[in-house]
């Protein structure tokens, strides 16, 4: 029913706590990062006033992780932002799997997997996707069965799987 609706998308709470679960803690953890470190910036100048040289390097290494922290929140946000793009206003395109390549990382114990997706327009979208979805891309693969992706209309390199987001989320 998600992909059936007109473009702008409703996306369903379901879909958009999976998309943006870790990413909504990457951006509260910079904010806090930005926040707290910003203070202690702020309270450090106003009390440093004509002290030793050592307290002031203090400061700096504060002032820098509240830059990272604003960075982390920024780049957080563009993220999000672009996933909800693509599921609100993405198109849907017809691929096949073409190729699945094991890769050296792990996410929550599980291998990661790269999977290569071949398009109508032959372009070739790659996903880092875990074991689950990687075994039903493998049977989809060997049986040269069809799937569909949520493309960005903008940037064709970036896409969505829902039907490997799917087999994520079958409880065990």
């Amino acid at each position: 029913t998600f992909l059936a609706q007109s473009i702008p998308r409703r996306v369903p709470y379901s879909i958009l706590k999976r998309t943006m679960g870790a990413n909504t803690s990457l951006i509260i953890a910079g904010i806090t990062m930005g926040m707290l470190c910003g203070g202690l910036t702020l309270l450090g100048l106003l009390l440093l006033k004509g002290f030793a040289r050592d307290e002031w390097i203090l400061v700096l290494v504060l002032l820098t992780l509240m830059l990272i922290g604003f960075l982390m929140t920024g780049f957080g946000w563009f993220w999000r932002h672009k996933r909800l793009r693509v599921l609100r206003h993405g198109q849907l395109i017809k691929a096949r799997i073409t190729a699945i390549k094991v890769l050296d990382s792990t996410r929550e114990n599980e291998v990661l997997h790269e999977i290569s997706f071949q398009t109508i327009e032959s372009d070739v979208i790659r996903l880092v996707l875990r074991a689950d979805p990687a075994r039903i891309a493998r049977q989809l693969m060997y049986s040269d069965t069809p799937t569909s992706l949520l493309v960005d209309p903008d940037q064709s390199g970036l896409g969505v799987w829902l039907e490997g987001w799917i087999a994520e989320n079958i409880p065990d």
